[in-house]
């Protein structure tokens, strides 16, 4: 995938919409020094189990398996691993796989931390916190949802 399409898929990811314009090219480019791209094919995981990592689905389509409900699909651009962040207890929720072929960025969550702390002011990094919080908060009212769905059926 060329690097004006990453950037353009980063720029089209949720959470970074949801920031000031002016700190959009920031944290995409942010993203694209701590990831790494990658080609996942169908059912690879998005996510390495037992650690702090994320993932930013750039094209194709991810299957969300949480604990105790029905899988969700969820399709690019979209964050993932961002729940385990705001977790009292630092477990995933779910587990991520491809659905069919598909390419994401993959990084190290306290890597996007210390660059964040860097290049970002202390309104920029608690604005960004809170992009990433409300789009973490949308997926669990989605999973929420998706529970209750099953239990009534």
């Amino acid at each position: 995938m060329a690097t004006d399409s990453i950037r353009d898929q980063l720029l089209l990811t949720p959470f970074v919409e949801a920031l000031q314009h002016d700190m959009r090219e920031r944290v995409a480019m942010i993203l694209w020094w701590v990831g790494q791209a990658r080609i996942l094919s169908d059912n690879q995981s998005l996510l390495n189990s037992g650690e702090n990592d994320g993932a930013i689905l750039l094209t194709g389509r991810a299957r969300v398996e949480p604990d105790g409900a029905d899988p969700l699909t969820a399709d690019a651009p979209n964050l993932f691993g961002e729940m385990k962040q705001f977790m009292p207890d630092g477990e995933r929720t779910a587990d991520v796989f491809a659905e069919g072929e598909c390419t994401v960025l993959h990084f190290m969550w306290d890597e996007f931390v210390r660059a964040t702390t860097r290049y970002l002011s202390l309104t920029e990094q608690a604005a960004l916190k809170t992009a990433i919080l409300d789009g973490a908060s949308e997926r669990l009212r989605d999973l929420y949802e998706n529970v209750e769905r099953e239990s009534q059926a």
